[in-house]
C-alpha cells in the first residue's frame, strides 16, 4: 500500500538519489567528509587515460546498488577497487602484446559489470568446487580500429598474510575465433617461450 500524496508533494519531496534499500537519501554530511577527487587511472580510454570514481561517488554508487557499507572504509575500498582494475589491464595487456606489431596502443573503450551472467568456466569451476567469482566484467577493447571483448571474473583468493586480502583475476578474451585463437598463442608463449 502507498502513503497518499498528491502530485505537488511527491515532486517536492522526492530524493535525487535514495537509498534503495531503505528509500532514505544519502546522508549530506556523510558526503561532505568523502573526497570528490578522482585518481587517474593507467588505462588509456579514446581520450586520455580513465578516471576511477571519487570516494563520494563510489559510496553513492554502492548505496544505489543496495549495499550498507561504512561511509569509514571507503578509501580503503576505493584503493583496492583501482588496485584490481590496474592489474585486470595489465593481465588485457599480455594478450594485446601478442597485437603490439600491428597496434601498439590499445585502447579500453567500454565496460560493464556482469554479476548477475556467470560464465561457463566459473560454473563449471563451481560444480568442481570452487567459489564463484564475486563480480564478473566485460571491457571492450579498441586494438587500432578492431574491437575485442574481454571476459574478467573477481575471486576471492588466498593471502598468506591474515592481514592481506588476496584477489584472483581471471582475464580472457571472449569465445570468438580470434579470442581462442589468442587464448592458444598465449598459452604457448608462456609454455613454451619462456614468458
Amino acid at each position: 500500500m502507498n502513503c497518499p500524496l498528491d502530485n505537488e508533494c511527491k515532486s517536492s519531496c522526492s530524493p535525487t538519489n535514495p537509498n534503495f534499500v531503505n528509500h532514505i537519501p544519502p546522508n549530506p554530511f556523510i558526503l561532505s567528509q568523502l573526497n570528490d577527487a578522482r585518481a587517474k587511472s593507467t588505462i588509456p580510454s579514446k581520450q586520455s587515460c580513465w578516471l576511477y570514481p571519487s570516494h563520494r561517488q563510489f559510496y553513492k554508487s554502492t548505496l544505489s546498488k543496495g549495499h550498507d557499507v561504512d561511509a569509514k572504509l571507503i578509501p580503503t575500498i576505493v584503493e583496492i577497487h583501482n588496485i584490481i582494475n590496474e592489474k585486470a589491464w595489465e593481465h588485457v595487456m599480455e594478450y594485446e602484446s601478442l597485437h603490439k606489431s600491428s597496434c601498439s596502443n590499445p585502447v579500453l573503450i567500454h565496460f560493464v559489470g556482469r554479476k548477475d551472467k556467470p560464465t561457463i568456466k566459473s560454473l563449471l569451476n563451481a560444480v568442481i568446487g570452487y567459489k564463484r567469482p564475486y563480480d564478473r566484467h566485460d571491457w571492450t577493447v579498441d586494438r587500432c580500429g578492431k574491437r575485442r571483448r574481454y571476459i574478467l571474473d573477481f575471486y576471492e583468493g588466498f593471502s598468506e598474510n591474515p592481514d592481506k586480502m588476496g584477489i584472483h583475476i581471471d582475464v580472457r578474451p571472449d569465445l570468438s575465433f580470434d579470442g581462442i585463437c589468442d587464448r592458444l598463442r598465449l598459452w604457448v608463449h608462456k609454455s613454451f617461450g619462456g614468458a
